[in-house]
C-alpha cells in the first residue's frame, strides 16, 4: 500500500539554535547562592568591589564551594532534603545522575527565584530528581508534544546530568541553550493534570522547535513536530552528532527498515537513538482499520520480529527471531512485539507483522558518536 506523506498531520518548522555557551559569571553567583546562602554570597560581592587581592579571594572560594558541592553530590550528600530524600529512594545510579541532582540541588532557604510567575523551584525540584532515576516518567498528558516527550526520555536516559542542567536553566534564566522561547510562557500558570517541570520543559521546546507558530502551552496550541524537527530536538537536547530518517513509503519497506534499527541498537545499545514516527491508533489497538501518522514514540531496545520464512539477503540481529527457510516472508503470519516509551510509561505492543507495517511510517535514527550511522 501507497503512503500519502505528504498528507502528515504532525506540521511545523525547526529553528536553528547556537551552541549553548557556559560558565556565565551571573550563574556561577546564583549556583554559589544556592550552596551558600544568601549571606556568603553578599560577603563575596562585597570582597570583590575591594583590592584585587580580595576579588581573588572571592573567585577561590567560589570555586571551592563549587568543587565541594559536586563532591558531596557524588558522595550522595545533597542540602534540599527533598532531591536528598529522592536520591536515599532510587540511588545511588550512576555519577552522571548523582551530578545531575546536583543541578537541582539548593541549600534550604535559598532555592532560585526563577523568571517563571506561575511557580516555584519547589514545585519541580523533586519531580525532576525523580526523572534523572526514572526517565519514563515523562508525560506529554494533553499536549500533543510527543516527540518532544520522547526527546527529553531520551536525553534522561543517555545524559541525566544534562537533563539537570536544562530544568536549571529554563527555570532560572527564561532559556533553553542559551536561546530564548516564547516569552509568553513564563507568565502562564501551567497545564492542570501534568507535573510542572514537564510542562515547563515541553512547552518551552515546543515554541523553539516550532516557529511558524507560537505555542502557548495548551492542548489547543500548534503542536507536533516533523521528522526534520524531531532529528533538529535529538541533536539540540540529546546528544545526537549525526541524525537520519528511514522512511517507509509502502507497508514493504517498514520490516526491512526495522532490521536494519535492529543492527544499529544491537550493536551500538548505549550509542543510538530511535524514535518511531507511527499511528496512535494502531498503537493503542493493534486492529484498527484507521492508521494515519499521529504519534512519535521511542523505541527501547531491538523489536523482535517471528516469522514463518525470511527475505533473502538480510542480516537479522538478535533478539530477532526467523524461521530458519529462506524465500517470500509472510507478513500475515508474523508476529511482532515492540517496547516503546510513550505517555509515561513503557509499553509493550504486541501484533501481526502486516499491523505492524501498517502502523509504522518513518524511523528516526540519531547517534551520539560520528560514523554510525
Amino acid at each position: 500500500m501507497d503512503r500519502a506523506i505528504g498528507k502528515e498531520s504532525l506540521r511545523g518548522r525547526a529553528a536553528p539554535a547556537p551552541m549553548p555557551a557556559r560558565g556565565r559569571p551571573q550563574a556561577s553567583l546564583l549556583r554559589l547562592q544556592r550552596i551558600a546562602g544568601n549571606r556568603t554570597v553578599a560577603q563575596l560581592v562585597a570582597r570583590s568591589a575591594t583590592p584585587p587581592g580580595h576579588r581573588t579571594l572571592a573567585r577561590d572560594y567560589l570555586a571551592d564551594m563549587r568543587e565541594k558541592s559536586m563532591q558531596d553530590a557524588k558522595d550522595g550528600k545533597f542540602r534540599d532534603p527533598a532531591i536528598q530524600a529522592v536520591y536515599n529512594r532510587y540511588g545511588p545510579g550512576t555519577e552522571a545522575q548523582r551530578l545531575g541532582l546536583w543541578y537541582l540541588d539548593s541549600a534550604p532557604g535559598a532555592a532560585p527565584d526563577g523568571v517563571w510567575r506561575r511557580f516555584a523551584w519547589r514545585d519541580i525540584a523533586a519531580d525532576a530528581a525523580l526523572r534523572v532515576f526514572d526517565p519514563t516518567l515523562f508525560d506529554q498528558g494533553p499536549l500533543n508534544v510527543c516527540a518532544t516527550a520522547a526527546t527529553l526520555n531520551l536525553e534522561a536516559r543517555h545524559d541525566p546530568r544534562g537533563y539537570g542542567a536544562l530544568v536549571w536553566e529554563c527555570f532560572t534564566h527564561g532559556t533553553l541553550k542559551d536561546t530564548e522561547f516564547n516569552s509568553e510562557l513564563l507568565t502562564t500558570t501551567p497545564q492542570p493534570g501534568m507535573a510542572v517541570v514537564d510542562w515547563m520543559l515541553m512547552s518551552a521546546m515546543q515554541s523553539r522547535a516550532n516557529d511558524s507558530y507560537t505555542f502557548n502551552g495548551r492542548p489547543d496550541g500548534h503542536a507536533g513536530t516533523t521528522s526534520k524537527q524531531e532529528r533538529w530536538e535529538l541533536k539540540e537536547y540529546a546528544g545526537a552528532v549525526e541524525t537520519d530518517t528511514i522512511r517507509t513509503s509502502d507497508d514493504e519497506d517498514v520490516l526491512p527498515a526495522t532490521w536494519k534499527v535492529n543492527d544499529l541498537l544491537s550493536r551500538y545499545p548505549n550509542e543510538v537513538e530511535v524514535m518511531i514516527r507511527l499511528s496512535s491508533k494502531v498503537l493503542q489497538n493493534p486492529d484498527s482499520v484507521e492508521h494515519g501518522v499521529d504519534h512519535a514514540v521511542t523505541l527501547i531496545k531491538p523489536v523482535t520480529v517471528t516469522l514463518d520464512k525470511t527475505p533473502p539477503g538480510h542480516r537479522y540481529p538478535a533478539p530477532t527471531v526467523f524461521g530458519t527457510s529462506p524465500g517470500v516472508h509472510h507478513a500475515t503470519k508474523g508476529k511482532v512485539s515492540a517496547d516503546v516509551f510513550t505517555w509515561g510509561k513503557i509499553m509493550t505492543w504486541t501484533g501481526t507483522a502486516h499491523q505492524w507495517e501498517r502502523m509504522v511510517w518513518a524511523f528516526d535514527v540519531a547517534a551520539t558518536r560520528k560514523g554510525i550511522l
